[in-house]
């Protein structure tokens, strides 16, 4: 174990002696438009996180209206949020984990049903009691967050612990992103919780990531590769990006925002020694 995996032990365990109540940290995916990649990121992301660390990773699709997850893992949700706010009185850790369905590499997996719902019938008040409850018995979640900033999606980011901007290396792509900031700016949303992730990176586009840490006067935190036809053969797969193609680099991209975001580290050795070889968790 790393230095930092052993004082992450360390300080859960002396969290649970003192009583201290244990939260898992909150990774929101964000965009305010549809096509930006989010889905994949969150998909890929969690299961980067859950190889990592190896702990409780839940992967939380918001998009109320319409799931899209469930096609990308192939599996048809039995439990989703509508249910899981029904039960909100009685779910206790060992019922609520035996509910939501978990994926083959390991990471459980909380989404809408693939067809249309009455979504209008969750509230922005119980989705911040699921939340408040899924805290308790997850060590990370990671949420594919609806596109707008409806009062649910506020109630969503007031539990966030870092919101992950997905930017493209295009105009209109920058200027939606910039819209976001400057909201985000008036409801006063901390900056340090704020990540930018350029994702689909051209290294030869017009566009550098340069231009935009210009143009949004911050740092571009995490950096993927443009392989589209990659994330939709795995998609088509039903896995992850990891399970499906574990010698590709972006496996060291994602696994380097794994790091960056739960504190883990990676060597780039052990990352690769960790996906040669097809997981199951």
């Amino acid at each position: 174990a790393t230095a930092s995996q052993v004082a992450k032990s360390l300080h859960d365990a002396l969290s649970r002696v003192s009583g201290v109540e244990k939260k898992a940290d909150l990774f929101t995916l964000f965009s305010l438009k549809g096509g930006a990649g989010v889905t994949t990121l969150a998909i890929n992301l969690a299961d980067h996180i859950h190889a990592l660390t190896n702990e409780k990773v839940l992967l939380l699709d918001l998009n109320l209206f319409r799931g899209d997850i469930p096609s990308y893992l192939n599996f048809e949700p039995s439990f989703t949020p509508f249910e899981l706010i029904g039960e909100l009185h009685r779910m206790d850790r060992e019922l609520l984990l035996s509910s939501i369905y978990r994926h083959d590499c390991g990471i459980y997996v909380l989404t809408a049903p693939e067809q249309i719902n009455d979504a209008d019938s969750i509230s922005a008040n119980d989705i911040h009691e699921m939340i408040r409850l899924l805290k308790k018995h997850f060590d990370y979640i990671v949420v594919d967050a609806p596109h707008d900033f409806t009062e649910r999606t506020l109630k969503l980011l007031a539990l966030t612990d870092i919101l992950l901007l997905a930017a493209q290396q295009n105009v209109p792509s920058a200027k939606s992103v910039q819209k976001i900031l400057g909201f985000l700016d008036d409801i006063e949303f901390s900056q340090e919780r704020i990540h930018i992730v350029l994702n689909r990176h051209v290294r030869k586009s017009e566009f550098k990531a340069a231009d935009l840490e210009h143009v949004f006067n911050r740092s571009v935190s995490h950096l993927v590769n443009n392989d589209y036809p990659l994330f939709i053969r795995a998609a088509n797969k039903g896995e992850p990006v990891s399970s499906y193609a574990p010698r590709n680099r972006l496996n060291l991209q994602l696994s380097c925002m794994a790091s960056g975001l739960t504190g883990v580290e990676s060597s780039k050795r052990s990352v690769w020694r960790r996906f040669f070889t097809r997981r199951k968790a």
